[in-house]
């Protein structure tokens, strides 16, 4: 770690000194193998003690790197020569209240510049009312990394909009159902079979309010398909692989059409939580159905 030059101690403490100086040189060591930037700058303040410039004292290795001078050239120099377009940055406003109020500022800040390009976490610090620190963190990867998962967000909502959409143009009733084996525990108390409406289309719902509806049993929300050869159907669709098409037709003895439905597995839904050690045993998943009636007679 480069800094300013110092005067050296006198002879009365050079065993505390030598001490001290071990433990700077290793701090300075340690510094500057760090992948993040470390600088002080000593504050310069105005008549009535505002802060008004900093002049840089010390700098690791990696908060040299980006300037295209050597870390020795960097010594005495203002922040203000140390950036471009330094106002802009918002830097040196976060140095000012730092060296004016002693409470840590953090910043994440952008720049371009010919030696460095990026953005930055900035950590300022008052160390007293002559020294600030400052420490920083290239976080420009990381903002790159994050941006492109919002946009693959952003994609895939739209998608999701798009096929809400569709689905609720269509006429047929279109449902996603969890479906909750049945189980029993070592308790010998059996928990029945359920299966719960997760997302419904417009035709499905009719004219109730769809929140109201989600997270319901389907019969309380279609009762006229809680019947047995409906939920036969999908429950076994719901062990079947990804892909699989389950289809069932009901009509009367004259053979007119009562309601034809299809079932097929989707991508497996929230787990329920596992049962404690009281109760013994263990969770069964919800497994993800889309069912899709049509022609239903109520």
């Amino acid at each position: 770690m480069t800094q300013a030059s110092a005067a050296a101690p006198s002879g009365g403490h050079s065993l505390s000194s030598s001490k001290v100086s071990a433990s700077e040189r290793t701090l300075r060591a340690a510094l500057d193998v760090s992948p993040d930037g470390f600088a002080v700058h000593l504050v310069r303040r105005d008549a009535q003690g505002r802060a008004v410039g900093f002049s840089l004292e010390s700098i690791n290795t990696a908060g040299a790197a980006p300037h295209s001078a050597g870390a020795g050239d960097l010594i005495g120099r203002d922040l203000t020569e140390l950036l471009p377009d330094p106002e802009g940055t918002g830097i040196p406003d976060a140095f000012r209240r730092a060296a004016d109020t002693g409470v840590v500022q953090k910043l994440r800040t952008s720049y371009d510049s010919d030696d460095w390009s990026g953005t930055m976490d900035l950590l300022v610090a008052r160390v007293d009312t002559s020294r600030i620190v400052a420490t920083w963190r290239d976080v420009t990867d990381q903002v790159r990394s994050e941006q492109v998962l919002v946009d693959a967000y952003t994609r895939a909502q739209a998608a999701w909009d798009c096929l809400y959409g569709v689905l609720d143009a269509v006429e047929d009733t279109v449902l996603l159902l969890g479906v909750t084996p049945a189980a029993t525990d070592d308790s010998a108390t059996a928990r029945p079979a359920r299966t719960v409406v997760q997302y419904l289309n417009a035709a499905a719902a009719g004219a109730r309010e769809r929140n109201t509806l989600i997270g319901r049993d389907l019969g309380h929300v279609r009762p006229d398909l809680d019947s047995d050869h409906v939920l036969d159907l999908v429950r076994a669709a719901a062990t079947d692989r990804p892909g699989c098409v389950r289809h069932l037709v009901l009509s009367h003895a004259d053979g007119s059409v009562l309601g034809s439905f299809a079932a097929s597995p989707a991508p497996v839904l929230a787990p329920t939580p596992p049962a404690g050690p009281a109760q013994g045993g263990t969770g069964q998943a919800h497994r993800g159905v889309v069912l899709v009636a049509k022609q239903v007679l109520q």
